[in-house]
């Protein structure tokens, strides 16, 4: 019976549910959005948390420069020779350049790797293992995770290259590609400056309609093995950060040092200007997203507020038939939680239709499990508000109430 009842007290007010629907909805899909803007930032920023929060400097060294300073002054004001020049290479050795650091100091880089047959880059592990990158087959692999060959992890491509797909390079050393990424991603480089620089200028953005070649990366552990017919080159921009605890002054100090083969800047800085980039988007969402929520709560209220009004008779007699005072509550607020159901299913089926959609990969979407957390916690409060003005509104005593003045 009471389930019959429930039915009718969503039929009976039906324009109006379909309203609220509609509002739920868009409350809903909003919040999906919003988060799904904020977590795209975040599965960039994850992997350098640890880096960009630690106390010491980003170098953004300039061998070239540094060499073409060599070539000017020489020795003793001399031109250098062609041996000098040979030996000097590009200026300096960066292992050699750290030692002259603090004793704590860690250089944290990306390394890469090329000849005529493949080009790839080297993430650390610690590194690989917290970027989340969205794949369009395959799936991520751990650091550690062994196979066959060495795992690659293959950006968007028209080269044929796919899940699976077996390549080698100059040395005929295999590898196997464990995933391919979807199209807009990225590919952490460490190879540009910004003066304004964030976590963002770390990485380049991978587009299969500007470049259709293939990118590759992977980790550190995975091809650690390999003999390689050169030399894996270490980028010139990292990270220099502290494993014990060092002043200001000592900062400062290796600061100078490395000044004359580059730039360097604070890590506080790129900090700062990252955690300003992570949430500004998400500041300007919150006040129409808020604004609109509190629409959508008082046209839950409200509506709950009229259907219990005007079910009373209908919940008296029930009351007098044997239902429980629970049961006329949940008759009175099962109108609110069914369109509140309706309007939560339209919701995700739309964040799954846009989850991996061209709109979704254009705007840099992320759906996590975030998201499902706080919608869950919106249709509870919902629920909740629903139940608590059913409450509220149907009490024994007014229920005892209309009774006697019936039977009067």
């Amino acid at each position: 019976m009471k389930i019959k009842y429930a039915f009718l007290s969503f039929t009976n007010y039906l324009s109006i549910n379909l309203l609220i629907i509609l509002e739920i909805y868009v409350l809903f899909t909003a919040v999906n959005i919003s988060l799904g803007s904020l977590n795209s930032r975040s599965v960039l920023y994850t992997p350098l948390k640890e880096y960009i929060e630690s106390d010491g400097f980003v170098f953004f060294g300039d061998s070239e420069s540094y060499y073409d300073e060599l070539m000017a002054e020489g020795e003793d004001g001399e031109e250098i020779t062609e041996e000098e020049e040979e030996e000097e290479s590009f200026g300096y050795d960066m292992d050699e350049l750290m030692s002259t650091l603090n004793d704590s100091a860690e250089y944290t880089t990306v390394r890469s790797y090329g000849d005529s047959e493949i080009f790839y880059t080297i993430l650390p592990d610690e590194i690989f293992d917290k970027l989340k990158l969205q794949v369009q087959t395959g799936s991520l692999f751990d650091s550690s995770e062994k196979s066959d060959y060495p795992l690659l992890i293959a950006s968007a491509n028209k080269d044929g290259i796919e899940k699976g797909s077996i390549v080698e390079d100059g040395n005929q050393n295999k590898y196997e590609v464990a995933a391919v990424l979807t199209d807009l991603s990225y590919l952490l480089t460490f190879s540009t400056y910004n003066y304004e620089m964030t976590y963002e200028d770390f990485y380049t953005t991978l587009d299969i309609d500007y470049d259709d070649n293939v990118f590759y990366y992977t980790s550190e552990s995975q091809i650690k093995d390999l003999e390689l017919l050169y030399s894996i080159d270490t980028s010139e921009i990292g990270f220099v950060t502290y494993s014990a605890q060092v002043t200001e002054e000592e900062i400062e100090a290796d600061m100078d040092k490395l000044s004359a083969y580059g730039m360097t800047m604070k890590n506080e800085l790129i900090e700062s200007r990252s955690s300003s980039l992570i949430t500004d988007d998400f500041k300007k969402m919150i006040p129409p997203i808020a604004a609109f929520a509190m629409i959508v709560l008082i046209g839950i209220i409200s509506t709950s507020a009229i259907i219990s009004k005007n079910m009373t008779r209908k919940l008296a007699v029930m009351f007098c038939c044997g239902a429980t005072k629970s049961d006329c509550v949940f008759v009175s607020s099962s109108s609110t939680i069914l369109v509140t159901i309706i309007a939560l299913a339209a919701s995700a089926l739309t964040v799954l239709a846009l989850d991996g959609s061209d709109i979704s990969k254009t705007y840099g979407l992320v759906f996590t499990s975030s998201n499902l957390l706080m919608t869950l916690i919106l249709v509870l409060v919902l629920i909740l508000i629903s139940v608590v003005v059913s409450k509220s509104l149907v009490s024994t005593d007014k229920l005892h109430e209309l009774l006697k003045a019936d039977a009067k």
